[in-house]
């Protein structure tokens, strides 16, 4: 922004100068050249004065603008050259004061000399008038268009009724994650989760495990508490109809009550008899992967017993359930009473999904709160009126609940991708109001060429419009021919950015170029001394 744009800026300046076209740069305008060419006869004309041109072919009468420094007001006079033809009419008394003034007439040629060379300097810097854009064409007549009476109440009523609208259509939107998005198209991936989902509707909630850690599995007690760990979570969690088929210490039990008839193993400790049902090749199989022991008692410090959710892939709502539930469950447990350390929970790969579902609109609010929070914070330090920021953040507000409302209209749900997207929103969304609202405020108080003063908001708005609304308008629309390239993607996921963020640019367009100078025309500041100059109110006052 300070190194790379400044020295594009300096290059468009040059191209301004030259009266070349924005947009093709290798064609002139027709007025640039002949403007360039009156320029330079004009600059030829004034070095022949100065090198000496013939009495006969300078005016005879000069208009040579005389300044008063004390008043600061321009006054012109005419001096007449020939200073002779006055000498004799006025005779020989007269004689002291014409030579006065043939002195004041050398002194002022003299000077109008001197700002003829500086006019000619500033015209050397200062750019070619060149054709109008086509933004400046449009926006005059959009102001024309945008301020009339009855354009400004059906702005307000249908920007109203689109908020309202907004608001309902929150309500519709619905929690789910599709992980289709995530890959190509063409990707056999795709194909994949499509069979899965056809023939194996209920299979992805995948595989799960209840955990045990920090317990003394040799305890009776504590195995009990185990098998009511397991048991309480099938009874009671909606979603689970299935025990686990196989579980370690069930099988691990049933084979010591087998073994222990036998009196030379009766005897055994229970890491001894662990030791020897994992001898056995099936079951070293099956559970030695679920244990983790200590490297040298043997003690068992961890375990694990898989089971699998029954629950569609796309169903938010139940695996928000699901989760909530056996956290629920999770919790009353008596061995996890205590330091705030759970000894018994379930775990899978699917929470981090299936719990974010429950805090999404909680993160998507502090995301919103936040960021307006710190819109007003940064814009009171860059606009000079109280009513700015305050303007701004009403503005962003309105945009960012109707990103937020698009979201069921453009086919999509509410997940850790779209909440990125609103995120976004709010960055996007006042950047093109708060330059309609600088501008505002930083009107001048009197009129371009004209002593006439800037008193209503509506020539506050005219201003504001005339002076950033084409920049503003140009922005938006690069923007958006930007974005068209994420729609060419062959993955789900940068189609889903297209569309966000097309909704994004149209609505903050929207809401800055129509909805904000309306509301300005109304709720705006008018008297406002940004540049030091007293408003009508305070010259009257005076």
């Amino acid at each position: 922004q300070i190194t790379f744009f400044v020295s594009l800026l300096v290059l468009n300046q040059k191209r301004i100068e030259d009266g070349r076209y924005d947009y093709f740069a290798f064609l002139r305008s027709n007025a640039s050249s002949s403007a360039a060419e009156k320029s330079i006869r004009s600059s030829n004309e004034d070095s022949g004065d100065e090198q000496g041109v013939p009495p006969d072919e300078t005016p005879h009468d000069a208009d040579i603008e005389i300044r008063d420094t004390k008043s600061d007001n321009a006054v012109s006079t005419k001096l007449n050259d020939d200073t002779g033809e006055s000498s004799d009419d006025h005779g020989q008394d007269n004689t002291k004061d014409n030579s006065e003034g043939s002195k004041a007439s050398d002194a002022t040629a003299v000077d109008g000399n001197t700002d003829k060379q500086q006019d000619r300097q500033d015209a050397d810097i200062l750019p070619i008038d060149v054709d109008p854009a086509w933004t400046d064409i449009m926006i005059a007549h959009y102001i024309d268009v945008l301020l009339h009476p009855t354009v400004k109440v059906v702005v307000l009523v249908g920007f109203a009724a689109l908020l309202g609208f907004s608001c309902f259509s929150i309500t519709n939107v619905e929690k789910d994650f599709d992980y289709t998005v995530l890959t190509p198209s063409d990707s056999y991936v795709d194909e994949f989760l499509a069979a899965e989902k056809k023939y194996r509707p209920t299979a992805a909630g995948g595989l799960t495990d209840f955990y045990f850690r920090d317990i003394d599995v040799s305890d009776p007690a504590i195995q009990q508490q185990m098998f009511d760990f397991i048991d309480d979570m099938y009874q009671n969690h909606p979603d689970l109809d299935t025990p686990p088929q196989s579980i370690w210490l069930k099988d691990f039990l049933e084979y010591r009550n087998a073994t222990d008839v036998d009196p030379s193993a009766a005897n055994r400790t229970f890491n001894e008899a662990l030791d020897d049902f994992l001898a056995i090749e099936v079951y070293d199989k099956l559970h030695s992967g679920c244990l983790v022991r200590d490297s040298e008692t043997g003690d068992v410090k961890a375990s694990c017993t898989t089971f699998v959710y029954n629950i569609p892939m796309n169903a938010a709502p139940t695996q928000e359930d699901a989760y909530a539930k056996q956290l629920e469950i999770t919790a009353r447990q008596p061995l996890n009473k205590g330091d705030g350390r759970d000894k018994m929970f379930t775990y899978s790969l699917w929470y981090t999904i299936w719990a974010h579902y429950g805090i999404i609109e909680r993160l998507v609010l502090q995301t919103l709160i936040g960021g307006l929070i710190a819109i007003y914070i940064v814009t009171s330090f860059a606009l000079p009126h109280p009513s700015g920021p305050l303007l701004a953040v009403i503005v962003t507000a309105m945009v960012d609940v109707g990103v937020v409302a698009s979201i069921p209209w453009l086919d999509l749900n509410m997940n850790s991708l779209t909440v990125i997207f609103v995120a976004m929103a709010v960055g996007f969304a006042v950047d093109f109001n708060v330059h309609v609202i600088h501008s505002y405020l930083h009107a001048p108080n009197t009129k371009p060429n004209s002593n006439e003063m800037i008193a209503s908001r509506e020539d506050r708005v005219r201003y504001a419009l005339s002076t950033v609304g084409g920049s503003v308008l140009l922005g938006g629309l690069s923007s958006f021919f930007g974005f068209c390239t994420l729609a060419m993607s062959s993955s789900e996921l940068f189609w889903q950015f297209f569309k966000m963020l097309i909704s994004l640019v149209s609505l903050a367009i929207a809401h800055g170029l129509i909805f904000l100078p309306v509301l300005l025309t109304y709720v705006g500041p008018v008297n406002i001394d940004v540049h030091g100059v007293a408003t009508e109110d305070e010259q009257n006052d005076e």
